[in-house]
């Protein structure tokens, strides 16, 4: 079965000149549920006090509602809770802490447009890419 990734990553190999307009039309629970899987644990809510094992409790009909309201267009990211971190020098940085959805959506965008661009990297491209590392950009030498 072909994943709706591998699709686009298709696409994109074959056709160099498509254009992908509309990313959220992209989107489908399967790959929600695939973004949803690969964010991380324990982290703070966010403004909406919302944890990941809370939205995970009733996740498929979450998944569903937040595909919906992406498709129809209404989907709007919540503003990121504000935390002062403490730096090694006594004074403190800001953090933004986005909420569950607002993350979930994040990543499935950045798996998108990794398949849509990876193909147009160099082999010998390492920097932020996925699984490369600077370990194998140092073998390589």
């Amino acid at each position: 079965m072909i994943t709706r990734l591998d699709h686009i990553h298709q696409r994109a190999e074959t056709q160099p000149d498509a254009v992908f307009n509309n990313l959220f039309s992209l989107l489908n629970e399967e790959l929600l549920w695939y973004a949803f899987r690969r964010l991380k644990r324990g982290k703070a809510p966010g403004v909406d006090g919302v944890t990941l094992e809370d939205y995970e409790a009733n996740l498929r009909d979450n998944l569903r509602n937040l595909l919906q309201r992406l498709h129809r267009g209404s989907y709007r990211p919540q503003p990121s809770l504000r935390k002062n971190i403490p730096k090694g020098n006594g004074k403190t940085r800001p953090l933004g802490i986005a909420c569950v959805e607002d993350k979930l959506v994040q990543r499935a965008v950045v798996m998108i447009l990794e398949q849509i661009y990876e193909v147009d990297f160099h082999d010998t491209s390492y920097g932020f890419r996925p699984q490369r590392s600077c370990h194998q950009a140092l073998s390589v030498l």
